[in-house]
């Protein structure tokens, strides 16, 4: 069992120790699935951003809420913008956000947040959804994210 953890670990580091490719870039198609850490088990987010260029996505969204026995689904529309160009820190990507919630009350949200890939193809996700409209509020979010 030890020398299977010592090879897998060695693995790991191989993966972190190679991995120069973009973050982001044309063409790249990043699925996430995050979580609500302050509700989790209620809120779940799954995202698809398609790379129209080396610095800017469009993607949608749902989320699937579940409180005091009742649920509901929203879905959403989004542009980012990725700074990969201003702020280039190896294994990081960095972006801007702005999306539209369709629900019970549409809401327009500016979101900030970033990536850290620890392999080519797999990433930690946080990202911190900013309510403009409707009520304002804020949240956090946290997940993975798959490139293909």
């Amino acid at each position: 069992m030890k020398n299977k953890l010592t090879i897998l670990a060695a693995l790991l580091c191989l993966f972190a120790v190679n991995m120069n490719a973009q973050s982001h870039a044309k063409g790249n198609i990043l699925i996430s699935a995050d979580i609500d850490p302050e509700n989790i088990g209620d809120i779940y987010f799954g995202t698809v951003e398609y790379g129209l260029t080396d610095d800017i996505g469009i993607g949608a969204g749902i989320a699937y809420i579940s409180f005091s026995g009742a649920s509901s689904s929203t879905f959403s529309g989004r542009a980012a913008y990725h700074l990969n160009k201003l702020i280039n820190v190896n294994k990081f990507d960095f972006f801007g956000a702005a999306e539209v919630t369709l629900n019970h009350g549409n809401t327009f949200s500016l979101i900030p947040g970033a990536r850290y890939y620890f392999i080519d193809n797999l990433a930690l996700h946080a990202e911190y959804p900013i309510a403009i409209n409707n009520g304002g509020g804020s949240g956090f979010k946290v997940g993975v994210t798959f490139k293909i």
